[in-house]
């Protein structure tokens, strides 16, 4: 048993660091367009808009919902590359001939995609806080609250990608999953408003209906830990929430997948 064990850490280690190994060929470009991703919107909104009247503390809400947005957006792309493999080279065929059950292969993209996640947060953390200045406000600020959403927002990106890749047909179907499903769920998940703004403009009824929305939780708890909890869901209530929906989306992500290459 604890051989196989180490035989299946060996043959992931592998697959893992073959993709380190592609992360690192395109990872100047990626951290130049993330910077000049961040100056376009971050800097604007932390520095123009307050003198529009927005209150000063908007330019911090919006660069951390950012920091979880960089991983939430990628799903995009990451699911194009993902159905183009299945679409073309199928290198994930040979991938399940390797002796691994199969859904560690499934596994491998989760980790590999929050691997990214984490990496990328940790370069635009120093860019946000020179990119406040002033606007930046450490009284109600948390680390360690930070540290802890940050990796349950990666682990819920990662799982989102897989779970929404499995739905994907083809290539000609990934703008709907873009347009139908990530902009209405990042436009109503309080990454750019906190949810008692939203909640007080609908009725009742649908401001609960909200509440199905998985995304609100995960920026809740990015804004609880930087902002403070003042007006904002209880952190663990957060963290919670959003782990136990990233494992139903892991595991339903991985089933649909397995069956999808007739793995089952």
């Amino acid at each position: 048993m604890q051989n196989r064990i180490q035989q299946y850490a060996a043959v992931m280690w592998q697959l893992l660091k073959t993709d380190f190994v592609v992360f690192r060929q395109n990872f100047l470009d990626d951290v130049i367009n993330i910077f000049v991703w961040l100056v376009s919107f971050v800097a604007i909104v932390a520095h123009i808009y307050p003198k529009m009247g927005l209150t000063s503390s908007f330019g911090m809400l919006f660069a951390f919902s950012m920091m979880a947005g960089e991983s939430y957006w990628r799903i995009w792309n990451s699911s194009f590359l993902l159905i183009d493999d299945l679409e073309g080279k199928r290198i994930i065929d040979y991938y399940c001939t390797l002796p691994i059950p199969s859904w560690m292969v499934f596994l491998k993209e989760i980790l590999a995609f929050m691997y990214k996640s984490l990496i990328f947060g940790a370069i635009m953390f120093p860019i946000l806080l020179i990119l406040l200045g002033d606007y930046m406000v450490w009284d109600s600020f948390s680390s360690m609250k930070l540290i802890f959403m940050f990796l349950a927002a990666t682990c819920f990106t990662a799982t989102m990608f897989l779970f929404l890749s499995s739905f994907i047909v083809d290539r000609n179907n990934l703008r709907k999953i873009g347009i139908r499903i990530l902009f209405p769920l990042w436009m109503s998940g309080a990454a750019e408003f906190p949810y008692r703004v939203i909640q007080a403009a609908l009725p009742t009824w649908a401001g609960s209906l909200l509440l199905l929305n998985p995304v609100i939780y995960l920026m809740e708890g990015m804004h609880n830990a930087t902002l403070g909890p003042s007006g904002f869901f209880p952190f663990w209530i957060c963290m919670v929430v959003t782990l136990c929906v990233s494992v139903a989306f892991g595991i339903v992500g991985i089933i649909r997948f397995k069956r999808r290459l007739d793995l089952v």
